[in-house]
């Protein structure tokens, strides 16, 4: 099977990570098999993730750990995109704050940039053109107002990613994206976003692959597809993760994935073009009918599902009944 096969025509894949291939400290089950079948074929992959917190190094360790073949280079973190957007938007040399992780002041200063860092006290922040802020467990007041009192003075605002929260064994707790809201807030300057769902980080990681037709998967609707639609990429969403087919159906067109896999190995499974016919749809064996607001499908789930997809596009998501839609399937 050659790679273009392998990825339905598209010459490589970004992939978000949690969720997509593990689920916290577990293994999504055939994940790394699929990924392993990808690389025997020759196709390119690149994992793009918001955290900034750690070097990308670090994040292809853990990759490793559960069993994908990888080089450091197939991870695209926000950091990396966020400290590449500065260096080609600023002069070299040029001091900018990070509020961040070690991690990301070694990318800004790789970049070429002169990295200030907040000070300890209350003293005033150190002059500069811009402030770029990432997610660090070790985030405090004094970070967060030397922010706003740079850009207060002028200085432009950057973001790694907006995520509000981050996942823990704890349940969720405030993310990079809380506390980029208080510097917004208070700065009365909304910051430019690098990370999902901006299409930056997307865009970045397919340069780096040399690509020109990148499919982007992930299972978060609000993130992983909205920042493809950005991109101008097609989209699929795993039901391995977040989101489900419900929130497939509904989502607007801003987030809406070009079709939905119960895992990564059903990528390789082609299916014909969705037929719209009135109030009903076929893919394949697949088939969904509208009645009365009703939505039902047919056949095996898949290409039910992408049936359902054609059918329901551009439809007000209120008028849609799903009671008879099962919210995930298997493959």
């Amino acid at each position: 099977m050659s790679a273009l096969e392998v990825a339905g025509g598209h010459d490589a894949v970004l992939l978000d990570l949690d969720g997509v291939v593990y689920t916290g400290r577990a293994a999504v089950p055939g994940a790394a098999e699929a990924l392993g079948r990808w690389h025997a074929a020759g196709l390119p992959y690149c994992f793009v993730t918001n955290n900034a917190a750690y070097p990308a190094a670090r994040v292809a360790e853990r990759l490793r750990g559960f069993g994908v073949e990888l080089a450091d280079a197939d991870v695209m973190t926000s950091g990396q995109a966020a400290a590449a957007e500065l260096a080609a938007q600023l002069d070299p040399g040029t001091p900018v704050l990070v509020v961040g992780s070690p991690a990301l002041r070694e990318l800004v200063a790789a970049a070429g940039l002169a990295v200030r860092t907040p000070p300890a006290g209350d003293e005033a922040p150190p002059h500069v053109a811009a402030v770029v802020h990432g997610f660090d467990r070790d985030i405090g007041w004094h970070g967060l107002t030397a922010a706003i009192r740079a850009i207060r003075g002028g200085a432009r605002s950057w973001a790694t990613n907006p995520d509000p929260s981050v996942p823990t064994e704890d349940g969720e707790l405030p993310g990079n994206g809380t506390f980029v809201d208080i510097v917004a807030r208070f700065s009365g300057v909304e910051p430019t976003v690098i990370g999902k769902p901006a299409a930056t980080m997307l865009i970045r990681a397919a340069q780096r692959l040399g690509a020109r037709s990148p499919l982007m998967v992930g299972d978060r609707l609000s993130t992983d597809m909205a920042a493809a639609r950005a991109a101008g990429f097609a989209c699929a969403l795993v039901l391995t993760g977040i989101d489900d087919v419900h929130a497939a159906l509904t989502a607007p067109p801003e987030a809406r994935p070009d079709t939905v896999v119960a895992d990564l190995a059903q990528l390789a499974q082609a299916l014909p073009e969705a037929r719209v016919d009135g109030d009903g749809a076929v893919c394949g064996d697949g088939r969904a009918q509208l009645s009365g607001g009703r939505l039902r499908l047919a056949g095996p789930p898949r290409p039910a599902v992408q049936a359902a997809l054609a059918l329901t596009a551009g439809m007000d998501p209120a008028g849609l009944d799903l009671a008879e839609v099962p919210r995930r399937f298997d493959a």
